[in-house]
């Protein structure tokens, strides 16, 4: 005959307590990627919208920092985070570089020392105007 001794009372607690920690720093790894993520394609629409904004304006870098910066702000960017440097080049036809970088603060990383990630992102563009 066998008999059965349930001597596994707190052995739930003991599992949860061990699982528990784990699944906290995988969902908040997670929850920094979405955010990073979200962020960075932020970024990229900020640099290539001033980028077209910059060649259908002949090149005009002051304006082009300027939208920049108000698009940036009007999407939810913080633009104290953010840099934009904007350059005209000529090879053969004349174009504007947008870069864009965004400093964000963050959760997990900053646990480990890293308390934020720059998300950069650059677009070029031919300006409009040039060759004519």
């Amino acid at each position: 005959m066998i008999q059965l001794v349930k001597e596994n009372k707190g052995q739930s607690l003991v599992e949860i307590a061990l699982v528990l920690p784990v699944f906290l720093v995988l969902l908040a790894l997670a929850v920094d990627g979405g955010r990073a993520y979200h962020r960075y394609m932020q970024v990229q629409h900020v640099a290539r919208a001033a980028a077209f904004y910059g060649a259908s304006h002949d090149g005009d870098v002051a304006a082009t920092e300027d939208m920049a910066r108000s698009f940036a702000e009007e999407i939810g960017l913080d633009t104290s985070s953010l840099d934009v440097e904007v350059t005209v080049g000529q090879d053969t036809d004349e174009y504007i570089v947008v870069t864009a970088s965004y400093r964000m603060n963050t959760i997990m990383l900053g646990i480990a020392g890293y308390r934020a990630l720059v998300l950069s992102d650059s677009a070029k563009a031919m300006v409009s105007g040039a060759g004519s």
